[in-house]
């Protein structure tokens, strides 16, 4: 699986927000980024269910900005990540 972006990972402003990343199998993917219009409109499809059409709107307008990531907010990212990734690994050993 590969981390799809619903706006472009071009975008700088909203590359790293995790609402606008998701599951998306290679191929999709490529053929998303290759400007398939059908992969396009199934994921507007799950955006829109999951998020609403408002915040669509929202990440859109944000993806017009420029953005320079600092160090420090990709480190503290990384850490929150890394936290969601051991609480799941904890889960997934009590079952």
């Amino acid at each position: 699986m590969d981390g799809g972006h619903f706006i472009s990972r071009g975008k700088t402003a909203t590359k790293l927000i995790e609402e606008n990343i998701a599951c998306q199998c290679k191929g999709c993917n490529l053929r998303q980024g290759k400007g398939d219009s059908t992969v396009f409109l199934a994921y507007y499809d799950y955006m829109k269910d999951m998020y609403g059409e408002d915040f669509i709107e929202e990440l859109r307008e944000k993806s017009r900005e420029v953005k320079k990531w600092d160090r420090w907010e990709l480190e503290e990212m990384y850490k929150e990540i890394n936290e969601q990734i051991k609480e799941i690994e904890d889960e997934r050993h009590v079952l």
